[in-house]
């Protein structure tokens, strides 16, 4: 497969693409205003504790307070290798507690109100959600992360062979500082002594700097920023299989040479400046797939289509039949379209870095054989997501469910607003029912107001159904009233919702 990473760089924002045999996969937005905050160390304060949630929220001088449960501030709680989840990329690991409250450890044990505790960010705040934090720190190197508040030692679930697994593990014992624990990254397989003392050194320096910037200042501050998304992503999931690195800066281009010399200097001679004229991401053509990518319906090559709604609660995706007909049965149709579906909604969900519960409804088929097949395709599909995932059997509705590691901002939140129009609903009502509920608005103002003249003013498609289809109710609603003059007029700047009703004056009739 051939991997190619496409760094395009401007005043406002820094995107990278991911592509694999020249399809677009993954794509990684960061603004120069709002940078992601993930990985951050923060000196906090405890601002309350929620005995009946064991947990408390902390003050780490954000817009909204840090959340912080029992299970990611008590080092009583066991750490278990299995509870190693992905951090950030494909090669970089957090520790994600299990579960969320423990009888034998009460957050009121371990945290009081008004006390200072360092803390990292584990998750972005997420619509009206504060930050996710952890008091037990992890700073990602090369091949390692370091665990510095807890003893523990761990190798990514990714390096499956058990006997590589138990050498790494060795290789740690033997040369890990006392106090500390340490988990090796898919990256660091095949790796050893020689390869791995660098990467603790790094990573013990700085966590030495964490210490002496955290006893500076007091709570709440901000000790250590997490890197910057090229050099953060280059540490993270780049490796020897990527074939290719495009950047359209000299600038970063020379920081990212200089960083991939201490952390993969082998792909270092792979990085390439872009000088042409047009811009890097048109003359690849990626411009339109990431407008594809914002539209809820996405066509397969066969014909058939996704839909994809985002929810509060969970992620649904339907697959249909589309334009596709097929040439043999039903069940061979909806078997072609499900094996492609499979394979396109792991993309989806990477590219667009969609996250939490995920309901996936295929076409019905009859036959058992053919849903595993549909599954392990789809499992298949998302070994390459470096998020984890888990996927659940059929249901008894005949859906797939699954969940999908979220960590941050899916692509749809970082690039766009809810609809000014629709408040995020989705959809806006007809201009029949704008008319109606105008009309009756109307008549319940004009019984209670002394105006002798009413204006309307409304959105030129509502005014003119107003005056064409509905001429004859509001001629009615003038004689209903004798004495009052209703007048309609168009106004440009109104949303298609939005009426307003004035007195002569230009005084609010609808607020009285």
């Amino acid at each position: 497969m051939y991997k190619e990473v496409l760094i395009s760089v401007d005043e406002n924002e820094v995107r990278m693409a991911l592509l694999e045999d020249k399809v677009l996969e993954e794509l990684f937005v960061e603004r120069k205003e709002g940078r992601g905050i993930a990985g951050n160390i923060y000196k906090g304060r405890v601002e309350a504790i929620l005995p009946g949630m064991e947990a408390a929220f902390v003050d780490i001088g954000l817009e909204k307070s840090g959340f912080l449960y029992v299970s990611d501030v008590a080092k009583e709680v066991d750490i278990l290798e299995d509870m190693v989840a992905t951090y950030g990329e494909e090669e970089a690991h957090r520790l994600e507690r299990g579960k969320r409250s423990y009888p034998s450890v009460s957050i009121e044990d371990v945290l009081k109100k008004g006390q200072e505790i360092l803390v990292q960010i584990i998750k972005e705040p997420m619509g009206t959600k504060g930050a996710r934090i952890s008091s037990h720190i992890s700073l990602p190197g090369r091949f390692l992360v370091l665990m510095p508040t807890v003893e523990h030692l761990g190798v990514s679930r990714k390096i499956v062979d058990r006997t590589e697994r138990e050498r790494l593990k060795k290789i740690l014992q033997k040369i890990r500082p006392p106090g500390v624990g340490f988990i090796v990254r898919t990256a660091g397989e095949g790796k050893g002594k020689k390869e791995l003392l660098p990467d603790i050194r790094y990573l013990m320096d700085l966590w030495r700097r964490v210490e002496k910037t955290a006893q500076r200042y007091s709570a709440p501050h901000l000790i250590h920023e997490e890197l910057e998304l090229i050099c953060r992503a280059a540490r993270d999931f780049f490796g020897e299989d990527i074939n290719r690195v495009i950047i359209d800066s000299r600038e970063e281009g020379g920081k990212l040479r200089r960083f991939l010399k201490s952390f993969l200097p082998a792909l270092r001679p792979r990085v390439e400046t872009y000088r042409r004229e047009q811009s890097l991401f048109s003359a690849y053509h990626l411009e339109n797939e990431i407008e594809k990518a914002l539209n809820n319906k996405v066509w397969l090559k066969s014909g058939g289509n996704l839909i994809i709604e985002e929810t509060t609660a969970l992620i649904s995706v339907d697959v249909n039949t589309g334009r596709y007909v097929g040439r043999e049965n039903l069940e061979q149709t909806a078997l072609r379209i499900n094996l492609e579906a499979a394979q396109e909604i792991a993309r989806q969900l990477r590219l667009r870095d969609l996250g939490g519960i995920i309901i996936i409804d295929f076409i019905d088929m009859e036959s058992e054989r053919n849903r595993k097949r549909v599954l392990r395709k789809l499992e298949e599909s998302l070994k390459r997501d470096r998020s984890k995932t888990s996927i659940v059997q059929y249901s008894s509705l005949g859906l797939v469910e699954m969940t999908r590691q979220r960590t941050r901002e899916n692509l749809s939140r970082v690039l766009c607003n809810s609809c000014s129009y629709c408040q995020g609903r989705g959809v806006v009502k007809s201009i029949i029912t704008i008319s109606i509920d105008l009309q009756r608005k109307l008549k319940a103002i004009c019984s209670r107001t002394e105006e002798k003249e009413i204006i309307v003013k409304a959105h030129p498609q509502v005014v003119s159904h107003l005056l064409k289809e509905d001429r004859e109710k509001i001629a009615k609603l003038e004689k209903q009233f004798r004495r009052k003059k209703i007048l309609i007029k168009e106004d440009h700047d109104l949303q298609l919702e939005k009426v307003k009703f004035l007195s002569s004056r230009g005084e609010d009739l609808d607020s009285k």
